[in-house]
């Protein structure tokens, strides 16, 4: 939704053979991007299994990996100016918790990071320096999967 920043890696694993280690790859790409985002706000951590979190111990950022043979996508979400209201109108308590959540409801647990989409995205593109830019994407089928299944209330309020 509009205040969040979803960023996206394809990280080689024959190059980099430790990534293959999925704590290892968590450690290793929240790390960088923590320390990116130090300079526009201190006190960012690597919390529960591939979070990012203020020094308040608020969530401004959920992180996921897909590991293949030979490479590997690490995709994330840094909420910078989200209405945080709606996400504790549209989700439900999580089942499973991070020990740092300590019980706390969606208001109190997450928070937007103080800094702008620009600064957010220029501190990202610097530190992970990409070699180019993917300017032909397929715009016809996401608007097709779009209309076909993600718009669609089947997709995104399946329990």
């Amino acid at each position: 939704g509009p205040g969040c920043l979803m960023y996206s890696l394809v990280l080689s694993c024959e190059l980099r053979p430790a990534l293959r280690a999925i704590q290892h790859t968590h450690e290793f790409v929240l790390g960088t991007v923590a320390e990116a985002l130090a300079p526009l706000v201190p006190g960012i951590r690597y919390r529960g299994t591939s979070d990012l979190a203020l020094a308040s111990e608020q969530k401004f950022s959920g992180n996921s990996l897909r590991c293949k043979r030979r490479c590997l996508l690490y995709h994330g979400t840094l909420l910078y100016d989200f209405r945080l209201e709606w996400i504790a109108a549209y989700l439900t308590m999580p089942p499973r918790q991070p020990d740092y959540r300590r019980g706390r409801s969606h208001a109190e647990f997450v928070a937007n990071l103080p800094a702008s989409r620009a600064a957010i995205r220029q501190a990202l593109l610097e530190a992970w320096k990409p070699s180019g830019q993917l300017h032909d994407w397929p715009q016809a089928a996401t608007v097709r999967l779009a209309a076909e299944k993600y718009t669609q209330a089947e997709w995104n309020l399946r329990l």
